[in-house]
């Protein structure tokens, strides 16, 4: 069984993801301020992994491709809500000066590329990916006559294309808690 579903279980809870929308009032859906959270928590945790803080300027540029983001959870996220959550978390390892130190690239799937920046596609130029983060939401309701519990985890794997071998992996969870009298 995958380390993730053991750890899933082992702590009793199916996690449920609902879409990312904005903060809203006595719900127990995700939020914008989880997903911005969520983003500088694993942010931070890619940053200092021990294998990427071993690495400089001078090491074999990694290509790091967001090429897949699953939903797995009992309610829809759109697809464009997963890919800002990731757009968001891309941004905050490419933008600094971390991505130079470290020697990574990030680069679009050509699909997204295609549709955000059809200026400038062209495939003939794509840099290919050494390396594949993956992103799944998971999620699970518990609801009983006086309460309502929605937990969420959005886990992450970062691969090495070339030996399959798992570089960096995390989680982020948080679960949103409503009584009964707050729907009423």
């Amino acid at each position: 069984m995958h380390t993730l579903c053991r750890y899933l279980f082992a702590a009793g809870a199916s996690i449920v993801l609902v879409g990312c929308a904005s903060p809203q009032i006595d719900t127990t859906r995700l939020t914008s301020t989880d997903i911005v959270k969520m983003t500088d928590e694993m942010t931070a945790s890619f940053a200092g992994d021990e294998v990427i803080g071993e690495r400089t300027e001078g090491s074999d540029e990694w290509v790091v491709s967001i090429d897949r983001v699953r939903n797995l959870s009992e309610h829809p996220i759109p697809m464009r809500e997963r890919w800002a959550t990731m757009a968001r978390l891309r941004s905050r390892l490419a933008q600094t000066d971390f991505a130079r130190q470290r020697s990574i690239v990030w680069v679009l799937p050509p699909d997204l590329w295609r549709q955000y920046d059809a200026a400038t596609y062209n495939p003939g130029t794509r840099r290919l990916p050494t390396h594949s983060l993956h992103a799944t939401f998971y999620s699970d309701t518990i609801s009983s006559l006086d309460m309502r519990t929605d937990s969420y985890l959005c886990a992450f794997t970062l691969t090495d294309l070339a030996t399959g071998l798992v570089i960096w992996e995390d989680s982020f969870e948080v679960k949103h808690t409503k009584r009964s009298d707050a729907f009423n």
